[in-house]
């Protein structure tokens, strides 16, 4: 399929373009994106550097498409400023297969397949499949699977299943499941599912950091229906 071919179909439909970046993890972009035209004007707009401006006008004297400015960038391994350009367009996204592995920038989101591990950068959301990794960063939302891990950053959430391990920052909110273990910093919130046998059913026992001896900073598990932390 053609470029024209590509932007007449994603008229109705948005599907996922792969795009070049300097670290070579698989990355993908929404087709609506994939083609925007980058010309001076587009520059002017996001507050592009001097630099970038200067580099970009010789490089791309009559513009380009935000394809090809990836593919140069990572082409000339030029990482800042790609950096920048995927945060002014609005991230990138990562997917990987079984036991894959998937990372994306700012802003980004990924996801992993069983067993895998998930990176995602700042405000990104990462969701891992069983027995996965998935860490989120600043204001991130991290979710791994059975047995997973999931970190998240400052006012991030981080969900784990069964048996998993979570860490939120300050201001987050830490869930683990059955048998797990959950940290989270200052002014957040821990939860961790306990079995009541006398209602049949999971229950969440909750505390908040800096309420009823809940100290921030320290791994909890759950016993006999009350926060404890866990021992070395």
């Amino acid at each position: 399929m053609n470029q024209n071919e590509t932007m007449r179909n994603t008229q109705t439909e948005i599907t996922m373009i792969p795009v070049a970046n300097c670290d070579s993890h698989p990355r993908f972009i929404p087709s609506d994106r994939a083609f925007t035209r980058i010309d001076a004007d587009w520059l002017k707009n996001k507050c592009a550097c001097p630099s970038g401006w200067d580099w970009f006008s010789l490089t791309f004297p009559e513009g380009c498409t935000y394809l090809e400015l990836r593919a140069e960038l990572a082409t000339q391994g030029k990482i800042e400023w790609e950096s920048w350009a995927t945060s002014a367009i609005g991230g990138d996204s990562a997917t990987a297969g079984h036991r894959g592995t998937a990372t994306a920038g700012h802003r980004g989101i990924v996801t992993a397949g069983d067993g895998g591990t998930a990176t995602a950068g700042d405000s990104g959301t990462a969701t891992a499949g069983y027995g996965g990794v998935a860490t989120a960063g600043h204001r991130g939302t991290a979710t791994a699977g059975y047995r997973g891990t999931a970190t998240a950053g400052h006012r991030g959430t981080a969900t784990a299943g069964h048996r998993g391990i979570v860490t939120a920052g300050d201001g987050g909110t830490a869930t683990a499941g059955y048998g797990g273990t959950a940290t989270a910093g200052d002014g957040g919130i821990i939860r961790i599912l306990e079995w009541c046998d006398k209602q049949s059913r999971y229950r969440a026992i909750t505390g908040i950091i800096g309420e009823n001896g809940i100290k921030p900073n320290i791994p909890y598990i759950c016993e006999d229906g009350k926060l404890t932390p866990k021992k070395p």
